[in-house]
């Protein structure tokens, strides 16, 4: 799920291979066949959390950086034409934030384990992915 709060408020989810955009009280779904870049992103985020290095490495380069405890995991596709970057920073190991980055701007910031949990608890989304090191 991905909220949006400015400049507008929206909410995305992917359910059964649909997008479902929720902003100003209206509903649409497409297929996620019709955003590639979007189905590029959540399979490299599932390799991510599942550590599967593999299928990680077949469809994007990888870099990786590391400050003492946290860490980043820079992923970029290996096929010609899709410039995003997908940079899942994290504590140890536990992934807590993760960036999307669509032609070097970022477009999407996702909480994940006790850091979603944390902000579900009241504390502030920036900080808990600023801190995360996104």
């Amino acid at each position: 799920m991905r909220h949006v709060e400015t400049p507008y408020r929206e909410v995305s989810r992917v359910s059964n291979r649909r997008v479902i955009v929720e902003r100003d009280g209206r509903r649409r779904s497409f297929a996620l066949a019709r955003a590639p870049e979007l189905a590029d992103a959540l399979r490299a985020l599932d390799a991510v959390l599942q550590g599967d290095r593999a299928a990680i490495e077949r469809r994007h380069r990888i870099e990786m950086k590391n400050l003492a405890e946290r860490w980043t995991l820079i992923l970029r596709p290996r096929v010609a034409g899709r410039d995003f970057e997908l940079h899942a920073h994290g504590v140890e190991g536990e992934v807590l934030c993760v960036v999307v980055r669509n032609d070097g701007i970022e477009s999407s910031r996702m909480l994940v384990g006790t850091a979603a949990s944390s902000v579900a608890g009241g504390n502030d989304f920036d900080s808990q992915c600023a801190d995360a090191g996104g």
